[in-house]
This record gives C-alpha cells, structure tokens and sequence, in this order.
C-alpha cells in the first residue's frame, strides 16, 4: 500500500524528516564537498540520491509504480526506515526541482551573495535604496525635507552646494530669489533698529531741506525693499515638452506655413521681376549690353536689394501672422516701388561705368501714358482708389498691380500705373 506521505505536491514544506536538513548558509556544516571535486562528481552523487532520475522514480507529482514497489517491499521489511528513506528521497526531489542545475547553481548564487557583502551587506544595500528612493520622491515633490535630507548626508558637501544652488535659483526665478534676499535685508536693518532710527532721525531735520531730502530717499529705499520683501511671488510655470505627436504637427503646421509664405512671396516677386524690367529698359536705353553685363547687374542689384527686404521681416511676419496677404503684397510692392529703380540705377552705374544712365522720367516711358483705348467695361479714373473703396471679392492682387479694379458699388475703373 502506498504512504499517504508520498504526494509531493508539498515536498517543497518544511517535513520532520528526523534527518538533519541543509542549514541556511548552504550547508558548508552538514553537506561536505571537496573543493576540487568536478562538476561530474556532484552530479554522480545526484544520481545515486536519484535526483538526476526523475522519470524513474516520479510520475505527476508522485513515486513511479516501479518505485512505489520498491517502498512498499521495504516497508513491509522495515516501516520505520522506509519512511525515512521516502522522505529522504523527496526532499531532494525538492531540491532539484528548486535548484535545477545542482551544486553549479548553489555555487554561483554563494559567489553573487558573496560578491554583495553577504546576507548583512544586501540587507545594508536594501536599505539605502530605500534612502535614495525616498530622496528622489521628496526631491519630486518638492518637499523641504529633501533639504534636510541632504544636510544630515553630508553638512559640508551641503555648504558648498548652497551657493551654486542660490545661483541657480535667481536665474530660474528671479522674482522669488528677490523676494527671498529683500526679506533677509529687511530682517537684518529691522534687528539693528534702522526704522526705529529713521523715525527718530525725522525730529532732527524740520530746518535742514537737504537733510529732510536725504530722510525722503531713506524711506522710500526702505519701503521698495519692504514691498519687495512682501510681494506674493507665485513659481513660473513649469516647460511643458511636446510629445512626438506633438512636435510632428507642429511641425507640419511650420511646412504649411512656410509653403503659404512661399506662395505670397512669389506673387510679390512676379511683380519685383516685371518692375526690374521696366526699369531695366528704361535706364539702359540706347545702351548696349551684354548678357554677361545684365547678370552682373542683376547680382548687384540683389545684394543692394537684400538687407532692405531683410529689414522688413518682423513687419511681413505680422502681416502673415494676421492672414493678411493683401496687406502683405501692398507693403512689399510699395517698397519694390521706391527702391527698384533707384538700386537698379546704382548697379548699372557700377556695372557701366562712364556710359550716360537714362534720365526719362518713369511718367515718359511707354505704358505709363493713358492708353489710347480703355478697356471695354472699365472707364478711366485719374488715380488708384483706396482700398477702402474697393471690392475684394472681385478685384485680386494682380488686377491692382496692373491698373484695375472693380468698386464695392460695382463700377470698374482703370488708372494710370508704371507696369502699364
């Protein structure tokens, strides 16, 4: 019959075998191993407590049949010691299964347990995790006692650190380093009886002007360091970090942006390039140039043009920021308008020098005059009508810039302008 002790779902508990156990230090008392014994050694001697044979002798947790035999035949011999012999080999079931690789296994946990100091040392280690943990959730927090923390560490180390940490602490937040520093000021002039004394001083000075002028200065100095010493000072709020989500839209947005920029940039520059060639005609005719002459001329004119189109960056950016683009193409054109001609003229000076600029003025040349015909619909008008009179919604950009425009009580009108 079987033992009802031979279930070893429990064979990990601890069982009074009435056979001394392995002591808590790995048994360097009770289980003696040679220290130049190999590793085939230990395991002959697994296989002869049979914990290398698993199969053999177990099966679900329980003796194989073959070995309950084998219990069962002892135990009908002797009881006693078939009891100890099924509790003996259990527990070194036990064993196994906790210690899969045997002594090699309980040689390198030794040399790790070793290696930390022993059981006091990971006790020692543990605990200062513990410290260092707490420190850095108090440090989190914000908390003082984090402070305190640090000085009862290391006072000294605490010294040294406290001036850079002040330094720190004005440039991140002046207005509370102020507020700080005002309040020690005021403790200190206070404890040495300065406001005491500044009232006193005042029965001294009826007859002396200059005098009550210096007490004046002396007050109002103490009360700006009193006011800053009790303003109400509030943290500045914390840097809040894009996520990547966050930064691929901003992102995004800037592409965007820079793509409609682009598009009123380039509106703007057709109608610089149209200029730039009625100029050019005009203040080189009767000359002869050459291509190589045209290009220096142009690279000219662009290095004069640069730092005025560069100076008027923050007053284009306001206009785009505000969606703005009628705005934005009427500041740039009325800048291409007074600057084009005349920069131009100084890079064709310079690039032709002694050859006679012509001197026509802008009204004289050819599509600047009435045109003998005006266009079928449009009736002509002395000069351009402000923007105020005219129909967005019927009248673009380029409409102006060429001369027409469509009012808001539906008349279209036709001026005089230099692009003609």
């Amino acid at each position: 019959m079987a033992d009802e002790g031979l279930d070893l779902g429990a064979a990990e508990e601890a069982v009074d075998t009435g056979v001394e156990s392995v002591d808590a230090d790995l048994g360097t008392e009770n289980v003696e191993v040679e220290s130049d014994a190999s590793e085939g050694d230990a395991e002959g001697q697994q296989r002869e407590l049979g914990g290398s044979e698993p199969k053999s002798l177990f099966a679900n947790g329980k003796f194989s049949p073959e070995a309950q035999a084998k219990i069962d035949k002892l135990k009908a011999e002797d009881p006693a010691f078939a009891k100890q012999i099924s509790r003996a080999i259990r527990e070194v079931e036990g064993y196994r299964r906790a210690l899969p690789q045997g002594l090699r296994e309980v040689k390198e946990l030794r040399a790790h347990v070793e290696k930390l100091g022993g059981l006091p040392g990971i006790e020692e280690t543990v605990q200062d995790l513990a410290f260092f943990r707490d420190l850095d959730q108090q440090f989190t927090a914000g908390d003082p006692r984090f402070v305190q923390g640090l000085i009862e560490a290391e006072p000294q180390a605490f010294l040294k650190l406290a001036p850079a940490m002040f330094e720190q602490y004005k440039a991140l937040h002046p207005e509370g380093y102020a507020a700080m520093a005002a309040r020690e000021g005021l403790s200190q002039i206070n404890a040495a009886g300065f406001a005491l004394n500044l009232e006193r001083l005042q029965d001294f000075i009826a007859e002396n002007p200059k005098a009550i002028e210096v007490y004046n200065r002396l007050v109002n100095a103490y009360n700006q360091l009193h006011d800053v010493a009790t303003k109400k000072v509030e943290l500045p709020a914390a840097k809040k970090e894009p996520s990547d989500l966050e930064q691929q839209r901003q992102q995004l947005d800037q592409e965007k942006s820079n793509i409609e920029r682009g598009k009123w940039s380039s509106a703007a520059s057709q109608y610089r390039s149209k200029l730039f060639n009625t100029e050019f005609e005009r203040l080189t005719k009767g000359m002869k140039v050459s291509a190589e002459d045209r290009a220096e001329i142009e690279e000219r004119f662009k290095f004069l043009m640069r730092p005025i189109l560069e100076r008027e960056n923050a007053t284009l950016s306001r206009f785009f920021e505000t969606k703005d683009r009628d705005g934005f193409l009427r500041h740039l054109s009325g800048i291409d308008k007074r600057e084009v001609g005349r920069l131009l003229g100084r890079a064709v000076e310079k690039t032709l020098p002694g050859r006679k600029v012509s001197t026509a003025k802008p009204g004289s040349q050819p599509g600047t005059a009435k045109p003998a015909t005006v266009e079928k619909g449009y009736q002509w008008v002395a000069k351009a009508p402000g923007w105020p009179e005219i129909d967005p919604d019927r009248t673009s950009r380029m409409d102006f810039m060429s001369g027409k425009a469509v009012l808001k009580t539906g008349t279209k009108v036709q001026w005089k302008t230099r692009l003609g």
